[in-house]
This record gives structure tokens, C-alpha cells and sequence, in this order.
């Protein structure tokens, strides 16, 4: 069974919760997060157990040869992961890390007593072909559920001025922005968990969970035969994985330097760590959440 959820309202039972991060490797602002940590409040749920699979599929060559997923955004994709490991550790938390399909990952953590799986909804083909296998796997049980939330975006889908369906949405950029500008406000953001807002509970104990804590991926698991690539002596910035990067960039390029007032005579500069935001490859892993970026602005 498969719930659209909107982060407001929707209750489980269930008494555990399995996080499933996809391409949303932060705490702050975060949709799935902030429903578990509401659940365990309310004491719907017991257990909360963060899960990051590195998916066989999404680094294997496409049908024409090329390699789907290159080594330096594996390499980035890597850090933050294990960004994410150590944000969740402070807070008393952990993650669990496998590399293999998700769908075999879940499958495997489905408790006695009935197990939510909450993950951000994507939009993109193969990440939907991903979900439909999650549910095709939980649906054979009666004690499983997985539950979408949408939170990519700066303004939520459910907030948009079209229809559900988006068939009226325009073709071009201008019309839409004005369109959205007038009618929409961006959501405020959802806090971050706090020590005890995500507990392991009994569920810690497990060897499979304790086997999922204790691995550390390195770049080999996930490309073998790759070697970690060096840093350009070239490069102009060094980009390094992970939410507390994307916040000490942010924080760097709206406060620390004051860059943001000059973007607009910068921003199409093609040398140089300072011309433009460098934002991009945070918000692609979901490190950097957009709606924050627009409410420090907003300050």
C-alpha cells in the first residue's frame, strides 16, 4: 500500500518506522524526518530505523556503455552519506547503510508488529520504477506500508495553482514563475530532531541493523575497480559531500562574503569558486534543502 503524504496529519500505528533517504541526505527541513520524529512523540511508533541504500542499479553502465553514476559523484554521494551517519549519531540515532537494492533492504527490516516506510517521493523514471518495486515487495505483507512525502521543491506541489494533475502547468518558465510568485508562499521549515526524537529502540539490538551501523562504504564497494580520484591542483573549489558542507557554503556565500549582492553581475562568470552559488550538487543529494536557502535570504 502506497500513501501521498503531505507531512500533515497522516497517523501510523505501526511500531516501527524504516527512513528510506534517497535524494534527501540532510535532518533540517526534512519532510520524512519530521513525520517520524512527530510519530514517535505521539507514540505511534517505537523503533525509527535510517536507511541509505547504494542501489547496484544506479552505478552500472547504461544500454549505450557509459557509466550511469561517474566517480566523483560517487565519491560526493559517499560523503554524504556518511555526513548524514554522523549528524544522525548526534542526535542519538544512527544509519543503517547496505549496498544493494532497496527493495531487498526493506523487505529484510519489516517488523513483527507492523513497519512504516516513509521516503521523499521522486519524480524521475527509474527512482518510480524503484518505488513501485518497495511496494510491490511491502504489499505481500499485511504488516507494511510505504508512505511518500513530497519535499525537493521550494514551493510543495500541493501548494501550486494548477491542477492536481498538472495538466494546465505552462510550458514556459516566465508564465509559471509569475503565476506562482502571486498565488504562492514558500512553507516555513520543519525543525530538526532533536537527542531521542529518533530512537533505534529494541530494534538496535538486531544483528542484521548492527551489521548495517558498523559498515563504512568506500568507493570500491560501489565502483569497483575505481580508484579515489585526486583533487585538480586546478580546481578552483573543492566540493566535499554532505549537509554541514552545504550549510558552511551557504553560510560562506550569503553571510561570511556577502556575494549574493553582487550574483546578478557575477553569475555568468565561467572561472573562479565565487561567480555563482555552487549550491547545485548539495540540492541534486539533497543535502542543502531549497526552501532554507530562500528563508536565509528572506532574514
Amino acid at each position: 500500500m502506497t500513501k501521498m503524504a503531505n507531512g500533515n496529519g497522516l497517523k501510523s500505528s505501526s511500531k516501527r518506522l524504516v527512513l528510506w533517504f534517497r535524494n534527501d541526505l540532510r535532518l533540517h527541513d526534512n519532510a520524512i524526518v519530521d513525520k517520524a520524529k512527530r510519530s514517535v512523540a505521539s507514540g505511534d511508533c517505537k523503533e525509527v530505523l535510517p536507511l541509505y541504500c547504494f542501489d547496484p542499479r544506479v552505478f552500472q553502465r547504461s544500454e549505450y556503455g557509459s557509466p550511469k553514476t561517474g566517480v566523483h559523484r560517487a565519491k560526493f554521494l559517499v560523503e554524504s552519506v556518511m555526513d548524514l551517519r554522523e549528524r544522525l549519531r548526534s542526535v542519538g540515532s544512527d544509519l543503517l547503510i547496505a549496498v544493494n537494492k532497496p527493495e531487498n533492504v526493506i523487505a529484510d527490516l519489516v517488523g513483527d508488529n507492523g513497519t512504516s516506510v516513509f521516503a521523499q517521493r521522486e519524480v524521475t523514471h527509474e527512482e518510480r520504477v524503484t518505488e513501485s518495486l518497495v511496494e510491490g515487495i511491502l504489499a505481500g505483507s499485511e504488516r507494511a506500508r510505504l508512505e511518500l512525502f513530497w519535499g525537493a521543491t521550494l514551493y510543495h506541489r500541493g501548494d501550486l495553482p494548477f491542477k492536481s494533475n498538472l495538466r494546465d502547468l505552462p510550458d514556459v518558465f516566465t508564465p509559471f514563475r509569475n503565476k506562482v510568485e502571486k498565488q504562492c508562499s514558500v512553507r516555513s521549515l520543519l525543525s530538526e530532531p532533536r537527542a531521542g526524537d529518533l530512537p533505534l529502540g529494541d530494534a538496535a539490538n538486531l544483528p542484521l541493523v548492527k551489521k548495517m551501523t558498523n559498515y563504512e562504504p568506500s568507493l570500491k564497494d560501489i565502483l569497483p575497480g575505481v580508484d579515489v580520484p585526486d583533487q585538480d591542483e586546478r580546481s578552483s573549489l573543492s566540493f566535499r559531500g554532505g549537509e554541514a558542507a552545504a550549510l558552511e557554503r551557504l553560510r560562506y556565500y550569503l553571510w561570511d562574503s556577502d556575494l549574493l549582492s553582487t550574483y546578478f553581475e557575477t553569475r555568468n562568470g565561467m572561472v573562479g569558486g565565487d561567480y555563482s552559488t555552487k549550491f547545485s550538487p548539495w540540492l541534486a543529494n539533497g543535502c542543502l534543502s531549497p526552501r532554507k536557502i530562500y528563508h536565509e535570504i528572506s532574514e
